[in-house]
């Protein structure tokens, strides 16, 4: 008797090389999960924590980039991955809508200084604590599935 266990888990189709497997895409089904061995057709199911994580240290390094895109005297393939970056990430934050685009601006993109604290951008907002962690950790996903096609993403294995 075979049993099966029923998750409520985000299944992405995938057509990128994951840990030496290359993986199909499925068109037209609508299956929560669905994995065919024999075939080599596979769904990876999206680890959202550790994608996030990837996400926000991602995220984190705008400050550095940012700088780098803005030396004046610095030529080279490093600036110019910079710069490519830095617009990057600034037409993602401009295509968010205000509340989120302020939880981005000041999560990553804003100078210390500059940074209002969280009791302060609870009030702004409207928005209470986890109403606040549920967009920070949407919008970072969001990022991370947009940013090359999925490149920050990490899967279950």
């Amino acid at each position: 008797m075979i049993r099966s266990t029923k998750k409520e888990e985000t299944i992405i189709p995938t057509t990128q090389w994951t840990r030496g497997t290359r993986l199909l895409p499925l068109f037209n089904f609508s299956i929560q999960y669905f994995y065919l061995k024999g075939k080599g057709l596979s769904y990876m199911v999206l680890d959202e924590i550790e994608s996030t994580r990837r996400a926000y240290y991602f995220l984190k390094s705008y400050k550095s980039l940012h700088t780098l895109a803005e030396r004046k005297n610095e030529h080279g393939a490093f600036k110019d991955k910079a710069v490519e970056l830095v617009t990057e990430i600034e037409a993602y934050r401009d295509n968010l809508d205000e509340v989120k685009r302020e939880i981005f601006a000041n999560l990553f993109t804003k100078k210390p200084k500059e940074t209002k604290k969280l009791c302060d951008l609870y009030k702004v907002l409207c928005v209470d604590k986890i109403e606040y962690k549920c967009l920070k950790t949407e919008i970072l996903l969001d990022f991370a599935k947009s940013y090359r096609e999925g490149a920050l993403l990490v899967y279950k294995t």
